[in-house]
């Protein structure tokens, strides 16, 4: 997996750990903590009663610690936890009243899952064409003016 923050690797695995074991409510207040002054100003800032915030496990407040020098792990993980319910919302357009909100959900389902369409292009080109294939490694280089021949 790709690293992205300047963690060491072993305090972003365990950074990830815990942030797996959060719940929606306690990854909002570590994503806004360190903006906050104090866990009461965070609790605000993210709608949770200060009273919640001081009954939470441990690992919230080790989590704010872990990832208060580098938020990159924090927002993939509220991000990644909030994949399913983005999802639904968009199988939930597929039987919108509006057509073109199905229609526009259908085609983004089937453009992620599949890919979007290959387009093709008619041209017509007037003048000199140099057209240059590129394969492998720099020894393998070839352009359709002769340079086949060089190649080979």
């Amino acid at each position: 997996m790709q690293r992205l923050t300047s963690l060491s690797e072993a305090d972003e695995e365990k950074l990830r750990t815990v942030l797996r074991r959060l719940t929606p409510q306690q990854l909002r207040f570590v994503a806004v903590r360190p903006h906050c002054n104090s866990d009461a100003e965070a609790a605000r800032e993210a709608g949770i009663p200060e009273s919640t915030v001081w009954r939470w496990p441990q690992r919230v407040h080790q989590a704010v610690r872990l990832m208060s020098g580098d938020g990159m792990i924090a927002s993939y993980e509220i991000l990644r936890a909030g994949l399913p319910k983005a999802a639904m919302k968009k199988i939930d357009a597929l039987d919108s009243k509006d057509e073109r909100i199905q229609q526009a959900a259908a085609t983004e389902i089937l453009d992620r899952f599949h890919g979007k369409p290959t387009q093709s292009i008619d041209a017509t080109v007037h003048g000199p064409v140099s057209i240059m294939l590129t394969w492998g490694d720099d020894d393998n280089r070839a352009t359709n003016d002769g340079d086949a021949a060089d190649a080979a």
